[in-house]
């Protein structure tokens, strides 16, 4: 009885940080990632990966003498790993990933991303940004918003560093990750970025106490 008891809130607790979402985040729609590379014959092409809150896998494109690639993460968050690219003259690559979510309890996110890119000449950019827009996307509340840019640079590392905070249970936010390089001369890259969710320490605390209660009221 006494092992059942300790163990209680602990399963609580693995079910609500675990691989599914549902506990914490439901989607609020128009979810999108979308890869896009511009060839040096000046022909766009656009990729789209995983559409739907857990959706997770690689995306790649090849242009004219361009090529990028990379893997996205819509579970608990967003994210984008491995972006990679390799692009001609006046080739552009870029990747963006967007969220939209209604918090069930009150989390805590993580913010960090970087781009390195190297040329003879090139424009970098990194864009994270989580927006609450419980009152309307037409203006949203931006919570952190960063944005890095270089024009005409050489080697470059865009550097986006570690931020937390808190959001709150019952509004509905949007989260937006974005990398490009537009390359006037060839151009090399990788970049990774995410914006991680986990649920409050606070949250935690009071799913394990209710377990606990809960496990000696059955087994009093």
């Amino acid at each position: 009885m006494l092992r059942f008891s300790v163990l209680a809130p602990l399963v609580v607790v693995c079910l609500l940080v675990g691989s599914s979402h549902a506990a914490m985040i439901e989607s609020a729609g128009g979810n999108m990632d979308q890869l896009t590379v511009r060839g040096t014959d000046m022909v766009t092409n656009v990729a789209f990966g995983g559409m739907n809150l857990d959706d997770s896998g690689p995306i790649s494109l090849t242009g004219t003498g361009a090529t990028a690639s990379g893997s996205y993460n819509l579970t608990n968050g967003i994210a984008i790993s491995n972006f990679a690219f390799n692009l001609g003259d006046s080739a552009f690559a870029d990747y963006a990933i967007t969220t939209r979510f209604q918090a069930m309890v009150d989390l805590t996110y993580t913010l960090l991303g970087s781009l390195a890119t190297s040329s003879s000449m090139h424009s970098p950019c990194l864009f994270m940004r989580i927006q609450d827009i419980t009152a309307g996307e037409m203006p949203g509340t931006d919570i952190v918003s960063q944005y890095l840019s270089k024009s005409g640079v050489n080697s470059k590392t865009l550097t986006i560093n570690t931020m937390t905070g808190s959001l709150l249970a019952g509004h509905v936010y949007k989260l937006d990750i974005e990398m490009s390089c537009d390359a006037i001369l060839a151009a090399t890259g990788t970049g990774n970025a995410s914006i991680s969710l986990v649920p409050e320490p606070a949250t935690l605390s009071l799913l394990a106490l209710s377990g606990l209660a809960l496990a000696r009221r059955r087994h009093g």
